[in-house]
């Protein structure tokens, strides 16, 4: 029994940031789905796909820092893709309401 309450005390240490941080009220920032839309984005370039295909709403991006479309954000992700005879930098971000 003894160890049992430790295991749960332990988990309540390492879950209590994140617990705090949802707590805060403010915006919430979604860095998972912000990195897989901005590597579903540099999949479709690479492919020569056309990214208004894709149905994201509320999303700023850019392709070799210039931005496609504009909104303001706090969290801005990138990544590298080799396509079209050079590499390129794709990024995204969630748009604040």
């Amino acid at each position: 029994m003894k160890g049992f309450f430790s295991i749960e005390l332990l988990l309540i240490i390492f879950l209590l940031p994140f617990i705090i941080y949802l707590m805060e009220g403010g915006t919430l920032i979604l860095f998972r789905e912000t990195e897989v839309y901005t590597q579903d984005i540099a999949q479709m370039l690479m492919y020569n796909q056309n990214i208004e295909d894709m149905p994201i709403i509320n999303t700023a991006i850019w392709i070799d820092e210039i931005q496609i479309s504009e909104c303001n954000y706090n969290f801005k992700y990138c990544t590298h893709r080799f396509y079209g005879g050079g590499e390129h930098k794709i990024c995204s971000a969630e748009c604040l309401p």
